[in-house]
């Protein structure tokens, strides 16, 4: 069973605050920028997950009540997203004492400091108790290391690291020093781990704080103190450390010295002064500049978006950005706060953690993104979460083939494993010779190039689904030379190529071969009038298979088709660039068993209007190219784009719950 990305309540805005830091070279233990814990929220505890969410520990104070809550905070903006509380008491007696947090595979692990020492392992998606157990005394830290949960149990001088197995067995302990270089420990407090190395907080002043690292093997790393600070605990997510200060309730970003990675990196400008979500500063100066003084101004699109290729490892930058009303400001690699109002926020990643994708048409794929939300999918929301596993899920296309050779389509080919390209063999004895990317089913039947799209639907429809991200290459360009890249909706998702030749019996055989080679969702982009028993026998073997069969509606303007129509298909129709249902659109009939259960953008119009669907198309002669569409990409429109759109939700369902 399939289910939403993410279920979280929602129940306020946290108040956030940006410090500014020198554009020169950050040094370790240097505070990137911070923001307060909800006003409400008295933190103890602190995790992060895979997809940048921070989850903190501790109590609520209403009047006389005080409830032990978890709350989710996203790392950018400081927003809560959700918050639960946690009153998993053993007896009347007892209540909950939340202190440290780890995160672990899905699930939030949180140490009960109360009259029974527990650690609770609790499913963030609702706020349910997954699995407890005792532990040796009241523990303040908690980390986890790959393996196993680490706890700190606290005392004068330092503490004490006790590893639990998952299912609450002790492993092995070990005394913290109660010097680390020069520095005398008061206490020991939080904990996060790098692998196996585990960073470690503890008080060292009357108003300091020192960080430093216990590696695998015992030895301790001296670290770096932070003055005027008191450091309750520690979360790591693979480039930051986070922290959270008990006395002034701030969230921490520090550096540690894993910043400044090689590739591209992406600034995306809001005006926080408005909904966060959505409300971009188009049009902007925004000016980088490195750690060698290399200075390089664009503007951003009207999405807030800007670009900078030239960032390599060891830079730090700075920023500044100007527009007409605003002053400039040179900011961090994060975020500046202007007054009380006007808030900018940036996200300088890496590459392949992008969010908004650097691909340059994608500005012209609404369907994917609109700022005025009129009728895209708003794929940078579940970008946010999940963006395709070739690793686990392979999409099947039974369509008119794929161009093999398109470089936004290349990268993202499935290829079979068990195949050797062009030798003349059924290596991995499918009956099937030299099946590497898929199967041609007409009356040629073969594989390698035997797949190669002569129509031009095929590749279409797989450049909405998979078409590579923040890919710079391209043998195309626009009337003012620029680059055509788009993006698809699950483009780390792998694509099986499945040509076939109209015939309902290719199609059965296509939609075999897909479940039998390992697809979880197959796309039928167009299908047929008339009903058939054979049609309706390859969707049920991909549903006794949990495969996920998705075909559009047709664009007749009449019912539906098949294989639609049939139980157990996602039969998708269209919506125009306004959001209304396309008049091409086929619709349901519940007298003659036609039907359809969503909409997807399909656009409208024909070749090179901006109201239609811009996507991959052959870069060579085709059946499309001879009706007036360009080489390479084109704007097209239809429920065969509306079903790829769903198509590739599904993938990004099927890649976030791969068992399921």
């Amino acid at each position: 069973m399939l289910r939403p990305l993410v279920v979280l309540m929602t129940i306020g805005v946290l108040s956030f605050m940006f410090l500014v830091v020198n554009p020169s070279l950050a040094a370790l233990g240097d505070i990137g920028y911070q923001f307060a814990a909800p006003d409400e929220l008295n933190p103890r505890g602190l995790a992060v997950d895979d997809s940048g969410l921070l989850y903190s520990s501790g109590v609520v104070v209403l009047g006389d009540i005080v409830s032990p809550m978890l709350f989710v905070i996203d790392t950018i903006g400081g927003t809560t997203r959700g918050s639960f509380i946690i009153d998993y008491v053993e007896n009347t007696i007892d209540e909950v004492q939340p202190r440290g947090c780890a995160w672990v595979a899905g699930d939030v692990w949180i140490v009960d400091s109360g009259s029974v020492p527990r650690l609770l392992c609790i499913d963030p998606s609702d706020g349910s108790l997954v699995s407890s157990f005792h532990v040796d005394g009241r523990m303040i830290g908690l980390a986890y290391d790959g393996e196993n949960l680490v706890c700190l149990k606290s005392r004068s001088g330092g503490g004490t690291l006790i590893w639990y197995g998952l299912d609450g067995t002790e492993r092995s302990r070990a005394d913290l020093p109660s010097v680390v270089g020069q520095t005398e420990l008061v206490q020991g407090f939080g904990l996060a781990a790098d692998g196996k190395d585990l960073f470690v907080s503890a008080t060292c002043g009357r108003s300091d704080s020192i960080v430093f690292i216990r590696k695998s093997d015992g030895s301790i790393d001296p670290g770096f103190v932070v003055p005027g600070s008191d450091l309750y605990e520690l979360a790591f997510d693979g480039l930051y450390l986070w922290a959270l200060d008990y006395q002034t309730k701030m969230l921490l970003r520090i550096d540690v010295g894993r910043a400044g990675e090689s590739g591209t990196v992406a600034v995306q400008i809001t005006n926080g002064s408005e909904n966060a979500e959505g409300c971009t500063l188009p049009n902007a100066t925004v000016t980088i500049t490195d750690s060698a003084g290399v200075k390089t101004s664009l503007e951003s699109d009207h999405l807030g978006r800007v670009c900078f290729r030239t960032v390599s490892a060891g830079d730090n930058v700075g920023l500044a950005v100007t527009k007409p009303g605003y002053v400039g400001h040179t900011f961090s690699p994060f975020a500046v706060s202007v007054g009380s109002m006007n808030v900018f926020e940036c996200s300088l990643v890496p590459e392949d953690d992008m969010i908004m994708p650097c691909d340059s048409s994608f500005d012209e794929q609404w369907a994917l993104f609109d700022p005025t939300r009129a009728a895209d999918v708003n794929a940078p929301a579940a970008w946010r979460i999940e963006r395709g596993d070739s690793s686990s899920v392979i999409v099947a296309i039974v369509s008119t083939g794929i161009d093999l050779n398109h470089p936004d389509l290349r990268d993202s080919l499935w290829i079979n494993p068990g195949e050797t390209d062009a030798d003349g063999i059924d290596n991995d004895h499918n009956g099937y010779v030299d099946d590497v990317f898929g199967w041609s089913f007409t009356k040629d039947g073969k594989g390698g190039s035997g797949v190669f799209d002569e129509d031009g639907l095929g590749t279409a429809v797989a450049g909405i689904v998979a078409a590579s991200a923040n890919n710079s290459a391209s043998l195309f360009t626009d009337q003012e030379g620029s680059p055509f890249n788009v993006a698809g909706l699950s483009w780390g998702a792998s694509i099986m190529a499945l040509k076939f030749d109209g015939s309902r019996q290719a199609m059965w055989e296509a939609v075999r071969y897909a479940v039998d080679m390992g697809a979880k969702v197959v796309l039928i982009p167009v299908g047929f009038d008339a009903k058939s028993a054979q049609i309706e026998d390859a969707v049920n073997y991909a549903a006794t298979h949990d495969v996920v069969v998705v075909s559009g509606t047709g664009d007749s303007g009449g019912v539906s088709g098949y294989p639609a129509s049939f139980d157990g298909v996602l039969a998708v129709g269209a919506t125009d660039r306004s959001g209304q249902l396309a008049p091409y659109s086929n619709m349901g009939d519940s007298e003659q068993g036609r039907k359809v259960d969503v909409v997807a953008p399909g656009g409208a119009g024909g070749p090179g209007d901006e109201d239609g669907i811009l996507t991959t198309l052959p870069t060579y002669e085709c059946a499309l190219s001879a009706d007036g569409y360009a080489l390479g990409y084109d704007y097209l429109h239809g429920t065969a784009c509306a079903a790829a759109f769903a198509a590739g939700a599904c993938a990004l369902l099927r890649s976030h719950f791969p068992d399921e």
